[in-house]
């Protein structure tokens, strides 16, 4: 279609008559120019998804296990708001945890299982190694005997081994940063902080979770 256009050659701009269909400049140097920036705009373009494969090729699968990790102890912290430490009862901490019951180290399988993760004070967390034995009375004293029973012998049991994909542990993180953003920050009673839990492994995907109701 004819009519007067605006040379598409960066370097130009300048108005010309359209002669043919597909005239994109106005003149034939402006057309070699322009192909050329072509060229190099997609040469870029295929450097940059280049370089974006490179780096995800470069990023473990335990680095982004660690990602993930992250986010789902600040699932951990932001249910268990304004809660006393698991384990000492420090009302206050000064510094909080995501404390695991199942060590990461010796139970890999439920690391990212909310229901073994609880706020922890930095002392008893970094320091007493977790403060295990008041770790067990307090759960067992706010959640009662036949959750604590569930959280002490039948999550292994339930997940005795977790096999993740870098696709799956990816897709876990970004599952877990949309749930975190439903949380507010209210202090909330025991069983509502159970049923987040739960809420947040069914939303997750990664645990089906099965515990006493």
């Amino acid at each position: 279609m004819k009519g007067w256009r605006k040379c598409k050659f960066k370097g130009c701009g300048k108005q010309f008559e359209k002669l043919r269909p597909l005239q994109s400049t106005c003149s034939v140097q402006c057309a070699l120019n322009h192909s050329k920036d072509l060229k190099a705009e997609k040469e870029k373009k295929d450097w940059r998804k280049k370089k974006a494969e490179l780096k995800e090729q470069i990023i473990s699968l335990s680095a982004y296990k660690k990602l993930l990790q992250i986010v789902i102890n600040k699932i951990a912290r932001e249910i268990d708001f304004c809660q006393p430490c698991i384990s000492c009862g420090n009302p206050k901490p000064k510094k909080k945890n995501a404390g695991h019951y199942h060590s990461v180290g010796a139970n890999p399988s439920v690391r990212f299982n909310l229901m073994n993760i609880y706020l922890q004070c930095e002392h008893c967390n970094s320091y007493l190694s977790g403060n295990l034995i008041n770790y067990s009375k307090n759960l067992q004293e706010t959640f009662g005997v036949d959750l604590f029973e569930y959280i002490n012998f039948g999550i292994i049991a339930e997940y005795p081994i977790l096999k993740l994909s870098k696709e799956e542990v990816k897709e876990a993180i970004k599952r877990a940063k949309e749930f975190n953003k439903t949380l507010t920050n209210e202090r909330l009673d025991k069983d509502d902080r159970i049923a987040l839990r739960k809420a947040a492994n069914k939303f997750i995907g990664l645990y089906q979770q099965k515990s006493p109701e």
